[in-house]
C-alpha cells in the first residue's frame, strides 16, 4: 500500500512537534515523580511500644474504651494509619477530614492491617497485628517537616478508610478515631522514623444519626438556657 506524499518541510514540522512532546511528556513525568519521591516521610505504625520513651499503648475496643479489645479473630476488625502535613484537617466520626492513609514503603498497596489475636503481651486483641513491615509512608509530608497522623479503626470489609466512614454515616458499621498527634519527620530515610508517641485507647462505635446529634444538643441548649432564665428570674 502506498502512503501519501508529505513535503519535506511538513514532515520536519510532525518530526519536531513529536520531540517536543516526548520532551514536555518526560518533564511532566519527572516533576510528578519527584514530587512523590519528596513526600516519604515515614512514621512507626505501632500502638503497643513499651520500651519507647514516652511508652505507647493504646488498645481498640468495641464500643467504649475499656469494653472488648478488638480480635484477629474476626477479619472484618480493620486498623490504619492516615497522615498528612501538620495543617491537614483530622478526621472525625461525623467530620471528613484531610489526612489520607499511609502505606508501607516495600509494599505500597498494604494500606490497613488486622488485630492481634494472643495472648502475650502487645499480640492480645486491641494491639494491630503490622509484622515486620511497621514503616509507613506519609501523604505530603516531606523529610523534616511536622506531620499530622491519626489512628483510626473499623469493621466490615472495607479496604479503604473513606469506604468505612461513608458506610457508618448510614449507622451500619462501627467506626472509630483516635486523638490526632503532631510528629517531626525524619530528616531522611536513614533517621529515626518517630513512633505514635501520645497515642490514646480508644473504640469504634456507631455513628450517632445527625438528626439524633442535633436534637441531642438543642436539648441541652435549652435546659441549660431554662435554667439561666429560671435563675435570674425575680421569686415572688
Amino acid at each position: 500500500m502506498l502512503r501519501p506524499w508529505v513535503p519535506h518541510n511538513e514532515r520536519k514540522k510532525s518530526t519536531l512537534l513529536f520531540h517536543n512532546l516526548n520532551a514536555l511528556l518526560i518533564a511532566t513525568l519527572f516533576l510528578c515523580s519527584s514530587s512523590v519521591i519528596l513526600a516519604q516521610g515515614r512514621v512507626v505504625f505501632r500502638n503497643f511500644l513499651p520500651l519507647t520513651t514516652p511508652p505507647i499503648d493504646a488498645p481498640v475496643y468495641l464500643d467504649y474504651v475499656g469494653g472488648t479489645p478488638l480480635s484477629g479473630a474476626n477479619p472484618n476488625y480493620r486498623a490504619a494509619l492516615l497522615g498528612g502535613p501538620s495543617t491537614a484537617l483530622p478526621w472525625g466520626l461525623t467530620q471528613a477530614g484531610m489526612l489520607q492513609m499511609s502505606y508501607s514503603p516495600i509494599n505500597t498497596t498494604l494500606t490497613w492491617v488486622g488485630f492481634q489475636s494472643g495472648t502475650l503481651p502487645g499480640q492480645s486483641p486491641g494491639y494491630i497485628r503490622v509484622g515486620t513491615e511497621s514503616e509507613r509512608v506519609i501523604p505530603g509530608a516531606d523529610w523534616g517537616t511536622l506531620a499530622l497522623v491519626q489512628m483510626v479503626a473499623w469493621e466490615g470489609p472495607y479496604t479503604s478508610w473513606i469506604d468505612a466512614w461513608e458506610a457508618a454515616q448510614g449507622g451500619s458499621v462501627r467506626i472509630g478515631v483516635s486523638n490526632p498527634l503532631t510528629l517531626q519527620l525524619a530528616q531522611s530515610p536513614a533517621g529515626l522514623h518517630p513512633d505514635l508517641w501520645g497515642l490514646q485507647p480508644f473504640a469504634i462505635q456507631f455513628v450517632p444519626e445527625p438528626s439524633t446529634a442535633a436534637l441531642t444538643v438543642i436539648s441541652v441548649a435549652v435546659f441549660i438556657l431554662g435554667r439561666s432564665r429560671w435563675r435570674r428570674s425575680p421569686r415572688r
